[in-house]
């Protein structure tokens, strides 16, 4: 199987048994964000990050944060707004998959590149679009399009399937009316040989198709020649707004789905996660709130615990307020701690929990004060309750 490197859950490792604790940042020449975190058998570090216009970095580190390698992927642009990249482990053996927008690109352990291939440059016509991770099972890699960011009419939503070497095997289409509005974006969790998917997203609800109205969330399954499996969490009103953030495939085969959500009406924000269980149905639904402007959840992991590990900033949304921010939650949505890290400006984009116990988790920060411009990579280990 193809692990995710945004998940908590890795096999075993042989890191030490005490967790270390560190704060590192790397800077570069130009603004650089990582993204994604991996920890390798011997107790390493892989980070993967965006460097300037969104060109995919590969950075190896110690089992303390001391960068060995660096390296950027052929220069290649990820043709998409930076941060929006991921990286999967292939088993075969360290072989990676890295997203970056429409570009998908494989490399060896070294990040030689072997396969890359470009999804619009095989579909010219998806101009305006959204484009789910990469899903991955024993054979293929299945990505969901959607361009209902293009306009108010109704959206095309697509599932592409890929072999191991980015060959692209087929195409699989779906219309709005399947998941109750028109489709803003969506994420791939399942797929099935018959075409049954599952899915999470954005939609403009049945009742609402002004483009640029109130977003709603929504999970689905959808099965040909079977009723649709749907569920759309309604705010009750069009002042609020739903924006779903980096969700999870759970460990129970459910989704977790880190939301912003906008009050309209006084241009203000907060988080809200959803649990939805096997069957697309609702499980639970957790608002959090502090004493400041502004909370964001971008990005969820599961831990072995059952719990969940949400990463994101915290301030006002002018840059040069926001900080790191990190929250543990238990299965169900119950805060157990939280963690803020002091920076000129910053945001966590992920993390994962390690094999001595802690957590390491990436984002970026403009804490340098070294002669270099922009953000460059936050690399925070924490211990089991998120002390550094």
């Amino acid at each position: 199987m193809v692990s995710i490197l945004g998940s908590c859950q890795k096999g075993t490792n042989t890191a030490p048994s005490t967790a270390k604790t560190f704060i590192k940042t790397y800077a570069t020449d130009s603004s650089t964000q990582a993204v994604s975190v991996e920890q390798f058998p011997n107790g390493d570090f892989l980070l993967g990050a965006d460097e300037g216009a969104g060109r995919p970095v590969l950075i190896q580190t110690d089992q303390y944060g001391n960068k060995l390698w660096q390296k950027t992927i052929n220069n290649y642009l990820c043709f998409y707004y930076a941060g929006e990249w991921d990286i999967y482990n292939d088993p075969d053996p360290y072989h990676l998959i890295m997203q970056g927008g429409a570009v998908f690109t494989q490399t060896d352990n070294l990040g030689n590149i072997l396969n890359q291939t470009n999804l619009l440059s095989t579909y010219p016509g998806l101009s305006t679009y959204t484009i789910s991770p990469l899903l991955a099972n024993a054979t293929n890699y299945f990505v969901g399009v959607c361009d209902g960011l293009s306009s108010s009419s109704p959206s095309n939503n697509y599932v592409y399937a890929y072999d191991k070497n980015l060959k692209n095997l087929q195409a699989s289409t779906f219309p709005d009316v399947d998941i109750g509005g028109k489709n803003i974006g969506f994420f791939v969790y399942d797929y099935k040989p018959n075409g049954s998917i599952k899915i999470s997203g954005e939609v403009f609800p049945r009742k609402n198709w002004t483009f640029r109205d109130n977003h709603k969330v929504y999970a689905a399954i959808i099965k040909p020649g079977s009723p649709i499996i749907e569920t759309m969490v309604d705010t009750g009103d069009l002042r609020h707004s739903d924006i779903t953030q980096w969700p999870l495939q759970t460990a129970d085969s459910g989704i977790l789905v880190p939301v912003s959500r906008q009050d309209n009406l006084t241009n203000t924000f907060y988080p809200v996660v959803m649990k939805f269980d096997n069957n697309a149905k609702l499980s639970w639904e957790k608002e959090y709130h502090v004493d400041k402007s502004a909370l964001v959840f971008g990005d969820a992991s599961q831990c072995s615990d059952g719990g969940y590990l949400l990463c994101g900033y915290i301030g006002t949304p002018a840059a040069v307020n926001s900080q790191p921010y990190v929250m543990k939650i238990d299965a169900n949505g119950n805060k157990q701690w939280d963690k803020t890290i002091s920076s000129v400006s910053g945001q966590f984009f992920t993390g994962i929990k390690t094999a001595d116990g802690g957590y390491a988790i990436i984002g970026y920060t403009n804490s340098f004060g070294n002669g270099k411009n922009g953000s460059g990579v936050l690399f925070v280990k924490l211990d089991a309750n998120g002390n550094l």
